[in-house]
């Protein structure tokens, strides 16, 4: 069986400062490789890719409020910082892409640490508590759920809360 740790490429790039507070960049990728795979498992998708030996590579990209609020405006037009970006490289879903292509690069993710640290402090939530939601929360998203919907919304809302059991 082969260890799904080493088909999940997670490429981080810091470009606030703040960020280092939190963590080194190899805590970072951990955190979110294991985040990652975690709800891969939770999904179901984990065995899927071990059998197929695929590569999966998420781009992570942790700035502040002015760049997500740049990225925001340009790809969503608001023009207002946001905590989390999720854009998706492809359009089918996940275990058809596995089958079609050798490696999936399911996207990149934009994180603000303003944001962040301002709702955790809003909200009376742990920085990195909130913060493994929000991973959780933009991987999904790379994955084709949304919450536009009150149904969506609930179900998105179940599974994160599920996979963050795991870490209390």
């Amino acid at each position: 069986m082969i260890n799904i740790s080493k088909l999940i490429n997670i490429d981080i790039s810091t470009t606030e400062s703040k960020w280092k507070n939190i963590a080194t960049k190899s805590e970072l990728q951990k955190l979110c490789q294991d985040l990652v795979i975690n709800t891969f498992s939770y999904l179901k998708f984990s065995k899927e890719i071990s059998k197929q030996n695929k590569k999966i590579q998420i781009s992570f990209h942790l700035i502040n409020d002015k760049e997500i609020q740049k990225i925001n405006f340009e790809y969503r037009n608001k023009n207002k910082p946001t905590n989390v970006l999720s854009f998706p490289l492809f359009e089918q879903e996940f275990l058809k892409a596995l089958k079609l292509q050798p490696e999936v690069a399911l996207g990149d993710i934009f994180i603000s640490y303003e944001t962040l640290k301002k709702e955790s402090i809003e909200l009376n939530i742990d920085f990195q508590d909130h913060l493994k939601h929000l991973i959780i929360h933009s991987v999904l998203h790379l994955l084709g759920y949304d919450h536009q919907k009150d149904k969506q919304a609930k179900e998105m809302e179940t599974i994160e809360q599920d996979i963050l059991s795991f870490y209390k």
